[in-house]
């Protein structure tokens, strides 16, 4: 390697420094470099040739630097490695995220769900949370789906879609499905590709091997919706388009969509009582006279609206780091006070939770939270 280039370079500080350079370079050069440090500084220097990868150990920047060198089959050999390492690391980030999920961390921590928390606090992609958590709930329901993936007979991606397809069978009939019927279906895949496990899936049970519905953003004010639905929905949505013809002419299902998700959203609101407007449904007084009734469960919808609309519509649920929830998902009314240990319905007792948290404080109130909650 060569170039004339000198550089020299020094550094005097008489602080705790901490400091990592790296030098990329895709040239021959010769560099010299003196760098002079006093007492209590740190230093990390990594050189990386012809890579974008930011840092390596000094063991592995050794093992980049001497590529060029190794002959075909030791650069095979030590591919072979690599991967062998990357499937126990693998194995042990799945290890890790059932131990994180079978004690509620993301929960404790203010996020409403382990995939909203993969993505947000661990910055995994959308795709790379939903393979993970549906690869640990399979290896959840049939411990042999852990060991094959160790040895290379499935893979994360193929796992992933073995479990959605368990879901949507148990969704299609309503029932969980036993621990053999799940057996089969993963035996039946174990060693395909994932295209030939998609097409596994279809022999088994068409319907349930339909495509996932997508949601993909195409900029920042417009998203490309990907549903499938059946033959009555499409009527129904059909008929929609003929009966909103004369306003929406056109008939583009984004502007239908609107309208009716505007049309039911106050609909909705009104009916769980979180609209301005709600009325509130009274039962007609009887002639007959009055009788002492048990305290209900029942919250009036007046002092229910009046929660939902202080939560602004979203889980209220501070996790132990100050962080809150920003749910909106399956929204419940929870009695700070327990109503099983003398709760009342006063607003100031209220809180509005998703049913993740809802559920977490159970440990709180009662010493135990739900095991089997499946988020």
């Amino acid at each position: 390697m060569r170039m004339n280039t000198n550089m020299n370079m020094s550094i005097n500080t008489n602080t705790n420094t901490n400091m990592n350079m790296s030098i990329n370079t895709n040239t021959n050069m010769n560099t010299n470099m003196s760098m002079n440090m006093n007492t209590n500084t740190n230093t990390n220097m990594n050189m990386n040739t012809n890579t974008n990868i930011l840092s390596f150990s000094k063991s592995e920047a050794v093992e980049l630097n001497n590529l060029k060198k190794l002959s075909d089959a030791a650069l095979i050999e030590g591919f072979k490695n690599l991967i062998l390492r990357e499937k126990r690391l693998g194995d042990l980030i799945l290890l890790n995220l059932q131990e994180m999920n079978s004690r509620r961390i993301y929960a404790q921590l203010g996020y409403g769900s382990l995939f909203e928390f993969l993505v947000k606090y661990f910055h995994l992609s959308e795709s790379s949370a939903y393979q993970r958590i549906n690869a640990m709930k399979l290896i959840q329901s049939i411990p042999e789906a852990r060991a094959a993936l160790v040895s290379g007979e499935t893979n994360l991606s193929t796992m992933a879609a073995t479990q959605g397809f368990i879901r949507k069978l148990e969704s299609e009939k309503k029932a969980v499905l036993s621990f053999q019927e799940k057996k089969d279906i993963f035996d039946t895949v174990k060693g395909k590709t994932q295209k030939e496990a998609q097409a596994a899936f279809v022999t088994l049970n068409p319907t349930a091997a339909l495509p996932a519905n997508k949601e993909k953003p195409l900029t920042a004010n417009h998203t490309l919706l990907q549903v499938t639905v059946d033959q009555e929905t499409l009527q129904l949505l059909q008929e929609v388009k003929s009966l909103l013809s004369h306003e929406i002419p056109d008939g583009d299902l984004s502007k239908i969509l609107k309208k009716i998700s505007k049309e039911s959203v106050e609909i909705l609101k009104n009916k769980k009582g979180r609209s301005k407007g709600s009325k509130i449904q009274t039962k007609h007084r009887s002639s007959k006279p009055c009788e002492i009734k048990k305290p209900s469960r029942y919250i009036p919808i007046e002092t229910r609206r009046l929660v939902f609309q202080k939560a602004q519509g979203r889980c209220e649920f501070i996790g132990s780091d100050g962080k809150r929830c920003e749910s909106h998902y399956q929204l419940e009314i929870d009695h700070k006070l327990a109503w099983s240990q003398g709760g009342s319905h006063d607003e100031a007792n209220l809180s509005c939770l998703c049913k993740v948290h809802n559920t977490f404080r159970t440990k709180e109130t009662h010493g135990y939270w739900w095991r089997d909650l499946d988020r």
